[in-house]
């Protein structure tokens, strides 16, 4: 009787919740161009958490959410471009690149706002409109992409011989996050 109460008290009110990315079910890939041809890198290592308050099995506030992308994890599967592609990022001096949610100007099915993106030791604004969706109970999928202007962070893009990328990138992401052990329950 108590638990049915709890669950009713909970879906009324609602709850904020904690959750954590799931590396192995997550997908980050990076494009871009050169005056070759177009290029392609895969993001390995993830991680990410953010608190989410949740009403009616439907998120309706964001109170924060960061991601960290382990910058010696960008693989293209070509070893000299990647670590040429390794060190145009400034990764031994800054192994990770950040993104912190800034602002959130709208929840539904589409999340607006501002997010903070540190890379090789700058960091900058930039707008992001992301899908949400709650695909079973107790996880939620974040998913889109984003360009950005490396020059923006300051950035040369990496030559390997006569390959020379282009300023331009295109981040693509669906990011799994499970709630955290102990909650939702």
């Amino acid at each position: 009787m108590y638990k049915i109460l709890f669950l009713i008290a909970f879906s009324v009110q609602g709850a904020t919740l904690k959750y954590t990315l799931d590396n192995e079910n997550s997908k980050m890939v990076i494009n871009g161009t050169s005056f070759l041809h177009n290029w392609e890198t895969k993001v390995g290592r993830l991680q990410g958490e953010g608190n989410f308050l949740l009403k009616n099995k439907k998120v309706v506030k964001i109170l924060d959410f960061y991601l960290k992308v382990e910058t010696e994890s960008i693989k293209s599967g070509t070893e000299n471009i990647d670590e040429k592609t390794y060190v145009a990022l400034r990764g031994p001096n800054y192994p990770i690149i950040r993104a912190t949610i800034k602002k959130i100007e709208k929840i539904n099915d589409q999340v607006k706002g501002l997010v903070d993106i540190f890379v090789g030791g700058v960091t900058i604004t930039e707008p992001f409109s992301v899908s949400l969706s709650i695909p079973k109970q107790n996880s939620l999928i974040i998913a889109g992409e984003k360009k950005l202007n490396m020059k923006s962070f300051k950035i040369d893009p990496p030559t390997v011989w006569f390959f020379k990328a282009g300023d331009e990138v295109t981040v693509s992401f669906s990011l799994f996050l499970k709630i955290r052990e102990g909650q939702g329950k």
